[in-house]
Order: C-alpha cells, then sequence, then structure tokens
C-alpha cells in the first residue's frame, strides 16, 4: 500500500508542477497592446520581439522595415512579448524583459531612444520612446486605464499589426510561423471598398482543367473581376489575351476563375466554361492540401505559380514575394471584412 501511494506521488506531483508552471505563465503574462496610449500610428504587438527581429534577418526583410525601428537594434535581444508604435516618425512603446537584467539595460546608450522601468513585478516591464515625454504617454498609460489605445483583436496569431487606412478605419493583420516554416496570418479590413461589394457565400468549385499540372488559381465571385482587374493592372501581360475576359466579370454568384496550368492562363467563368478547356490537371505534392477554390476570392499557387504571378505584382509586395520565395501560396477572403491565407517559407 506505502508503495502504490508513493509510486502515484512520483506521477502526481510532476503533473501538479507543469499544472502551476503553466498557471503562473497564464498569470504574469501580460498583453502590452492592451496598456498602449491612444494613437493615431500604426501598432505592432509581438509575442517574442527578439524572436521576430531575427526571423526578419533570416528572411532578408529588415530592410523594409521603416528607419525608425532600426534605433531599437540594441535593445531588440533583451525582448519578449512587446508593443511598438510608430507615430509621426517617431517610435515609442513596452516590452517585457525576458532577457537580460535591469542593470544591463539601464546602462544602454541608445542615440535617440530612452529607457524607462515601469514595474519589476511579476516579469520587468520596459518603456522606451524618442524623449522623456513619449515615456510620460507610456507611464500614464499603464497606470491610467481610460487614457490607453480601445482595441479587441479581431484576428487569431502571435503576432499582429494595427493601422489605420484613410478612411479612418482600422485594419489589422496577425500571423504567426509554425516550426514546418510555415507563416500562417489572418486580417480583418473593409475590403468591400476595394474589392467592391459582395456578399458572404460558399461557391460552387469548378473543375480543373487544362494541360500537364496545376500551378495555381485565382477564383473570386463575378463582379469582383473589374474591379480587380483595374486594381492589379501589371496582371494583365503576365495573362495575356485571356484578360480581357477577365476583366468582363460574370454577373453577381457566378463564379470567374483565373487557372495556371503548364499550358499557361486559361480563364473559367461559370456557365460558360474555360475558354480553351482540356484535361483534368495533375494536382503537384505543394497544393494536395490546398482548399478547393469556394469563397468570394481565393488565391492559390505553387513554387512555379509564385514565381509567374510574383513579378507582376511589383513594388514591396513583390519584392517582398521574391526575398521569401515561398514554396506555396494561399490566401481566402471568407466574408467583406475578413481572410485569412499560409505562406510555405521552406528551409531556413
Amino acid at each position: 500500500m506505502r508503495y502504490s501511494v508513493r509510486k502515484s506521488l512520483w506521477v502526481v506531483l510532476p503533473l501538479l508542477g507543469l499544472v502551476s508552471w503553466w498557471a503562473f505563465k497564464a498569470l504574469v503574462t501580460v498583453d502590452p497592446i492592451r496598456m498602449l496610449p491612444r494613437t493615431r500610428g500604426v501598432v505592432v504587438g509581438l509575442k517574442d520581439g527578439s524572436r521576430a527581429a531575427r526571423q526578419l534577418a533570416d528572411w532578408g526583410l529588415w530592410r523594409f522595415m521603416p528607419k525608425e525601428l532600426w534605433r531599437l537594434e540594441p535593445i531588440l535581444p533583451y525582448m519578449g512579448r512587446c508593443a511598438i508604435v510608430l507615430e509621426d516618425g517617431h517610435v515609442m512603446g513596452l516590452f517585457q524583459a525576458s532577457r537580460g537584467n535591469a542593470r544591463e539595460l539601464s546602462n544602454l546608450e541608445i542615440p535617440g531612444v530612452h529607457l524607462r522601468l515601469l514595474s519589476k513585478v511579476p516579469l520587468p516591464l520596459w518603456a522606451f520612446g524618442p524623449s522623456e515625454f513619449a515615456l510620460d504617454r507610456i507611464q500614464e498609460a499603464f497606470i491610467d486605464p481610460s487614457v490607453r489605445m480601445d482595441h479587441q483583436r479581431r484576428t487569431k496569431g502571435d503576432d499582429v499589426l494595427i493601422f489605420r487606412l484613410a478612411t479612418g478605419e482600422r485594419g489589422e493583420i496577425s500571423w504567426s510561423v509554425n516550426h514546418e516554416g510555415e507563416l500562417g496570418f489572418s486580417f480583418h479590413a473593409p475590403l468591400e471598398r476595394f474589392l467592391g461589394p459582395f456578399k458572404q457565400r460558399n461557391l460552387i468549385a469548378p473543375p480543373m482543367e487544362g494541360s500537364g499540372s496545376l500551378h495555381g488559381f485565382l477564383a473570386l465571385d463575378g463582379p469582383m473581376a473589374p474591379k480587380l482587374a483595374r486594381l492589379i493592372p501589371s496582371l494583365a501581360p503576365e495573362v495575356g489575351d485571356v484578360w480581357g475576359a477577365f476583366g468582363a466579370g460574370a454577373p453577381q454568384g457566378r463564379r470567374v476563375m483565373l487557372l495556371l496550368s503548364d499550358r499557361g492562363w486559361d480563364l473559367f467563368v461559370e456557365g460558360r466554361g474555360y475558354l480553351r478547356g482540356g484535361e483534368p490537371l495533375e494536382i503537384p505534392k505543394e497544393l494536395k492540401d490546398a482548399p478547393a477554390p469556394r469563397e468570394p476570392l481565393s488565391l492559390v499557387l505553387d513554387s512555379k505559380g509564385v514565381e509567374a504571378l510574383g513579378g507582376a505584382l511589383g513594388g514591396t509586395i513583390g519584392e517582398v514575394i521574391s526575398d521569401l520565395s515561398p514554396g506555396r501560396l494561399i490566401l481566402r477572403v471568407h466574408s467583406p471584412s475578413r481572410g485569412d491565407g499560409r505562406l510555405l517559407l521552406g528551409d531556413r
């Protein structure tokens, strides 16, 4: 009997220790975004600032970051969970110091960046900003919830970017990277302003026909096509003679799809079929688990599709895609304000 009790304790005690540790982590974890002062600027919330900085460097994307962020480089290695505000050409915010100690941080001399320890318990919480006035704003919001930014997260993901559109409405993009190197993201924004009015619906997935292997598709509700053709005119040379028919669109509730196969681009319009037609396509390994095109708008590309379409996007987005060279890109719009996607980054 004594042996059984002792044996049971060896099983139970480690479990109790794990539960206690998880509970402690939950209690001491704070959301720095909810402690920020009201702001007109762009807000970035990161689960681990140090990890995010390393990933950006590894992916070669640090050059796309605002130069104001470059000043934070000396404190990035100390950052755990953090919230960063870019406002009127200045950067400020707060972070949990998950590495180093208060003395190390206090002794850092960073041109144009001031630091202040806000709290030591349960984890060190630091404010940073371009001036003592900025630190006062952060500290005031830390003490007084009435002057904090009012924002409710609308997307899933460890890290988040919150920004204002020219209309004054807020947009939000969040993301996280899994152990397989796939970056998942979700976004919330007034998409109707860019794509025109549309309804949330599940449409019938058209057959995949062409020649050889499938390399990707852009599928959307018919009335979106003319709007999208005007938004991304650089796609016209890539898609060729199919582009004019794509820009003509189709009635509400009818599916339009640009499909890329070994033959090149083809256009499917619900009720009319494909312009060129063909046999059922082979599905490459990268797209075996890709979702069927049933949302109001969806974009699916394998590595060859990314190479073909990425250059046509141009601008910063085109450069980022070119630098990342993803093995797969999936983007879905579910409703007039919500969408998500995945980007396979591969070995890095």
